[in-house]
C-alpha cells in the first residue's frame, strides 16, 4: 500500500486520435506563427500587418483589395483591418483609395515599397518551401490542402452545433 502512494502516476498513452491530430495541428500553427513573426520582423511590421500585406498582395493584385475581403481572408473583423492598416499607410507600405464602383468601399493596394520588400523575402521563402516540401508534389499538396479544407468545414459545422446546444 505504501508503494502505491509513492509511485509516480502513470500516464495513459494517447488513444484519442482526434486529440492527437489537434496537438499536431496546434504545433504546426505555432511554427507557422514563428515563421510569420520572422518575415514580419524582416519587413519591420507586426505579424498581423504582415498577413494583411500578404492578403492585399493576393486579393488585390489588379485593382486593390476591399477591406471586407481582406478581413474575410484573415477571419477577422473589418475594423481590425482598418486599425492595422493605418500603420501600414503611415509607413508607406499600403495605399488606400475609394472603389470606383462604390465610394463607400475602401480598396487597399501595396505600394511599390511594399512590393519590393515582399519581393526581397521571396528567395528566402522559396528556400524554406523547397526544404519543407521537397518530397511533396503538386498533386499531394492539393490533396493535403483539400483535407484541411474539409476538416475546417466539418469543425466549423461542429462548432455551430455546439453554439446551438449552448443556447438551449
Amino acid at each position: 500500500m505504501a508503494d502505491e502512494l509513492t509511485e509516480a502516476p502513470q500516464v495513459s498513452p494517447i488513444t484519442d486520435l482526434p486529440m492527437e491530430l489537434f496537438w499536431e495541428i496546434d504545433g504546426l500553427s505555432r511554427l507557422f506563427l514563428e515563421i510569420q513573426n520572422h518575415w514580419a520582423k524582416a519587413l519591420g511590421v507586426t505579424a498581423p500587418q504582415f498577413l494583411i500585406l500578404q492578403a492585399v498582395r493576393e486579393l488585390g493584385w489588379k485593382k486593390g483589395a476591399a477591406v471586407k475581403d481582406v478581413a474575410a481572408r484573415l477571419k477577422v473583423h473589418p475594423s481590425f483591418i482598418t486599425a492595422e492598416t493605418k500603420g501600414l499607410v503611415k509607413s508607406g507600405l499600403v495605399e488606400k483609395m475609394p472603389s470606383k464602383l462604390d465610394a463607400r468601399v475602401v480598396l487597399l493596394s501595396l505600394s511599390d515599397r511594399a512590393r519590393s520588400a515582399l519581393e526581397s523575402l521571396h528567395p528566402h521563402r522559396e528556400a524554406l518551401n523547397s526544404f519543407v516540401f521537397a518530397s511533396v508534389d503538386d498533386d499531394e499538396m492539393e490533396a493535403i490542402i483539400n483535407q484541411f479544407r474539409s476538416l475546417k468545414r466539418l469543425l466549423s459545422k461542429g462548432l455551430r452545433s455546439l453554439a446551438v446546444e449552448d443556447d438551449s
